[in-house]
């Protein structure tokens, strides 16, 4: 099969692998094609742990007493759970261990901060 391309066919095949090879973060292949992430800020020994639905409060607090910790606040609707983590615990141990309760805990991570710039008010 013969293939012929016009000049802005060429012209974009010849701008498409510029691209790639000036900016191969942003180029697809294993490993890449993502934005780099900013670096998070979070509160310390705080930790946002999310349940398997059906998972019952009684053994939600189970699992919070085993590791020390003291719910902040219990967000229902989502199954989730802010917790206060004991004295001591870096919060990347306290995601491994929260994990390792794979039949119950879907995740765990830190309590992210997030700032919204000040946007001015207009009239």
């Amino acid at each position: 099969m013969d293939v012929r391309m016009n000049g802005t066919g060429r012209v974009y095949v010849l701008v498409f692998m510029a691209w790639c090879v000036l900016f191969p973060a942003f180029s697809v292949r294993e490993g890449r094609g993502q934005m780099p992430k900013p670096p998070h800020t979070f509160v310390e020994g705080e930790l946002l742990v999310g349940f398997f639905e059906g998972v019952r409060e009684t053994r939600r607090d189970e699992i919070h007493q085993e590791m020390g910790s003291t719910v902040l606040k219990r967000f229902d609707t989502i199954h989730v759970d802010h917790v206060k983590l004991r004295t001591g615990l870096p919060v990347n141990k306290a995601i491994e261990q929260y994990t390792a309760h794979t039949n119950e805990v879907r995740y765990a991570e830190p309590n992210y901060e997030v700032r919204v710039p000040n946007v001015p008010k207009t009239e």
